[in-house]
């Protein structure tokens, strides 16, 4: 299987500068993830009452600390993923 190509959001990256004391930790994950994104990762769902995350995944980094990434070739399965912006599917906000 070959690897992933990463695209990542704004915010990730300023906070990914932010949070230098888990940079290791974090980078750690990233590649993990981009090596094979569903194994040790969760799918997330839609909780009453917060954000809907139908089509994320999620891997955690420390005990308070998440990266939440979407997999294209799962999310074009899903029409209620939010998220996805792959291959003109929907337009960036």
């Amino acid at each position: 299987m070959s690897r992933y190509q990463p695209v990542f959001e704004e915010r990730f990256v300023r906070n990914r500068q932010r949070y230098r004391s888990l940079r290791k930790h974090i980078q750690r994950h990233v590649d993990q993830i981009l090596d094979d994104p569903y194994t040790g990762t969760e799918r997330l769902g839609r909780i009453p009452g917060r954000q809907d995350l139908r089509g994320c995944r999620s891997v955690r980094v420390t005990r308070n600390f998440r990266i939440i990434f979407i997999v294209c070739e799962e999310c074009r399965q899903m029409p209620e993923c939010q998220f996805c912006f792959c291959e003109g599917r929907r337009t960036r906000p």
